[in-house]
Order: C-alpha cells, then structure tokens, then sequence
C-alpha cells in the first residue's frame, strides 16, 4: 500500500470514491446472490 501526501487531498478523495463504489457492488451481488 502506497503512502500519499496528506496534502493531497485530490488522491484521497479519488480512492475513496473508487473503494466506496467497489463496496456497493459488492454488497448488489451479495443481495442478488441471496434471492
């Protein structure tokens, strides 16, 4: 895991946005999966 400058916030942001969509596919296929 790569560390990232506390300054850049840009970063950050970006993979929040990245894991946060991740995760609710995730939790989609999950549900779909217990039908």
């Amino acid at each position: 895991m790569q560390s990232v400058d506390p300054t850049s916030g840009e970063v950050f942001a970006t993979y929040a946005e990245t894991t946060g969509a991740e995760a609710a596919h995730h939790l989609d296929t999950a549900r779909r999966l217990q039908e």
